[in-house]
């Protein structure tokens, strides 16, 4: 794709301007401190560091769009799709639970 990373493309990661790590054994990295059920803010911390050495890696690549940032997409949990976002086939027929009248 126009402005990638290459999967075997070295990534500097300590600064000093020498690729350390390749792009493919980065994620790999990145992938097994996010992955856990409890990730610690020390993992949290070192997995940001990683990302933004990629980052760093392609930023003066005019095709790559990486300082657009994150924004607000409309995807994710606040999306207008999914369980309960007032989407889908409604019957016009009231459900509710079953109880005993007070």
């Amino acid at each position: 794709a126009k402005g990638s990373v290459g999967w075997d493309e070295l990534i500097d990661i300590d600064d000093d301007s020498v690729g350390d790590i390749t792009f493919s054994a980065l994620i790999t990295q990145v992938e097994g401190l996010l992955s856990g059920a409890n990730p610690t803010k020390t993992d949290l911390k070192l997995a940001k560091k990683l990302a933004k050495a990629v980052n760093m890696h392609d930023k003066n690549n005019p095709d790559c769009e990486s300082d657009t940032g994150s924004g607000n997409s409309g995807s994710g949990a606040d999306s207008a799709s999914g369980s309960g976002s007032g989407t889908g086939s409604d019957d016009g027929k009231k459900k509710g639970k079953k109880g005993k009248k007070k």
